[in-house]
């Protein structure tokens, strides 16, 4: 066996004090999940609130799943609005278990969490790291990804970093062993990486860039059939929605997928020359990626002179930057910490391998170099630490953002308008908490509104059109999203309230409108009484005409 397939041998099992890195790191991350839950719950009235309003999306679909068989954010139609085909249904899963609940979406990123810290300590064993490393590796994850921020955000981003490492071990794994003959059978091994990359694009459309990363390397070791396959996986279930979706009359990928991708959005609009320069704007505008790819950088300047030929040393790194051009092309936005949270983990990953294998190649005689290394690495690490430590401030920030905002709007909408037809920008919460006919002006459940986006059509007169036909007596709306087109001038405004410490709102100010004149009165009355139970933060404006 060569030196290129040579695999590298892991660490000796030892005592149970070998096992001291995960338990410590379970233990720390453990703490920090029960702080951060009291933190949150002491400001929210004893409530668990998640940092994100995407997710009480996929908790209003996952209710009605269970309870009305209809997979929407409201029991009266579909509507494809999740990003994640998986999590919805995941959820579904805990609440047809244990019934419909606030705390199914933290409990399950609380064990995919601890799941994620098991998977990449045996990793990083099995690459004969020492004790050490492994802590250092389990502790980057924990603090870097961050895991706090995903994990309170509700949503399928654990799973999806879980994936994206499992997959990238199971590749490497692959790369590293010699071609073998077509006729052969395909391996064990080699069915569990193609079911990776089924589960990888099940739980976020971004798997298809691992997959087509994964499947060039693959390519390059002269292993086509194997490549195909991951590819050929990654876009089964993609293709399954596309064509149950389409025979629903939506489009072929979720509205949530296209409405918010930047060429078609109304809020941040993109020009043809801002588009071409992405891969650019979005490594230059995120320092803690740059880190992670010049400490990748160095690693590979130290070793090149004796893996000028070593898939070993080469593949993670090369993996990591081919999924990050393609996300930096294609996916330009970082909201609260999780869009790139995989990347991150990733980053880490093809560090630990590629550090597996330094030691080997630096001459021990070489101290200087050894140094200067170490030094410009903790230099390198700060934005990464920068990072961990904003994601333990800002999660329970975020999270009184929600509470204080789109969860209010829901009470509010509960109280007074279940049943009713209203229209609504951010539909996460209020459709969770109250019963609505819904008309989404931001076109995630709404078709007519996403087709129009989608077509570059979507105007005041649109806006009016959409929500006389479902006949809707009020709107909750920010303004600013529709200050380019601006909103009917049929509508009456009564009532704002105002956020000052706004993080992760869509906006500081929420805008209430009656749909006519003769609604103004009553939900002027009805905003007034409810006006008792708002956050002391909040501030509650009446609009004089």
């Amino acid at each position: 066996m060569s030196g290129e397939e040579k695999a590298v041998q892991p660490e000796a099992r030892g005592d149970w004090t070998s096992w001291w890195p995960l338990i410590a790191a379970s233990l720390l991350w453990l703490v920090i999940v029960a702080l951060t839950v009291l933190s949150i719950m002491r400001e929210t009235g004893g409530r668990l609130i998640y940092a994100s309003d995407d997710v009480y999306i996929d908790m209003a679909m996952a209710r009605n799943l269970v309870r009305h068989g209809v997979w929407g954010v409201t029991p009266y139609g579909f509507t494809s609005s999740a990003s994640s085909l998986a999590w919805p249904v995941l959820l579904a899963a805990g609440y047809g278990l244990f019934g419909v609940n606030e705390w199914s979406p933290l409990a399950l990123n609380l064990v995919l969490s601890l799941i994620l810290l098991v998977v990449a300590f045996r990793i990083a064993r099995a690459h004969g790291a020492s004790s050490w490393i492994v802590f250092a590796t389990l502790f980057a994850i924990i603090f870097f990804a961050p895991l706090t921020a995903i994990v309170f955000a509700g949503l399928e981003t654990v799973l999806q970093v879980l994936l994206a490492l499992a997959f990238a071990e199971a590749l490497w794994s692959e790369l590293c062993k010699p071609p073998l003959d077509r006729a052969k059978p395909i391996t064990l091994s080699q069915s569990a990486l193609v079911g990776l990359a089924v589960c990888l694009t099940l739980v976020r459309y971004e798997g298809l860039f691992l997959a087509l990363a994964g499947g060039l390397l693959l390519a390059w070791r002269r292993r086509f059939r194997l490549g195909l396959m991951v590819v050929a996986g990654a876009l089964l279930p993609v293709a399954a929605w596309a064509a149950f979706s389409v025979m629903k009359g939506w489009y072929p990928l979720p509205n949530s997928v296209l409405v918010k991708s930047a060429p078609f959005s109304d809020i941040i609009p993109e020009t043809p020359a801002m588009t071409l320069t992405r891969p650019i704007r979005f490594l230059s505008g995120k320092d803690y990626m740059l880190s992670l790819a010049a400490l990748l950088i160095v690693l590979w300047f130290l070793g090149w002179t004796r893996n000028r030929r070593g898939i070993q040393f080469f593949a993670p790194g090369l993996f990591f930057f081919m999924v990050v051009l393609q996300h930096g092309t294609l996916i330009d936005i970082e909201w609260f910490y999780r869009h790139g949270a995989y990347l991150v983990v990733l980053g880490i990953w093809a560090l630990e391998a590629t550090t597996s294998r330094v030691p080997q190649v630096i001459p021990r005689r070489t101290p200087p170099i050894a140094l200067s290394a170490g030094v410009c690495g903790l230099l390198l690490l700060y934005p990464l630490f920068a990072r961990g430590t904003g994601a333990l401030l800002d999660t329970p920030v975020a999270s009184y953002n929600i509470y204080e905002m789109q969860y209010q709007m829901g009470l509010f909408l509960k109280q007074y308008h279940s049943g009713q037809a209203v229209a609504a920008n951010d539909i996460g919460a209020i459709d969770y908490l109250a019963d609505l006919h819904l008309v989404d002006l931001y076109g995630l459940a709404s078709m007519d509104v996403a087709r129009a986006k989608l077509s570059g059509q979507f105007t005041t007169a649109v806006i009016e059109r959409v929500t006389t036909d479902q006949n809707a007596r009020v709107a909750i709306v920010y303004d600013l999203w529709f200050a380019q087109i601006g909103l009917p001038s049929s509508w009456v405004k009564v009532r704002e309230w105002h956020y000052k410490d706004c993080y992760v709102c869509g906006e500081d100010t929420v805008s209430f409108y009656a749909l006519s004149r003769d609604e103004a009165a009553p939900l002027q009355s009805e905003l007034e009484a409810f006006s008792r139970r708002l956050p002391r933060s909040v501030q509650d404006v009446a609009v004089t005409h």
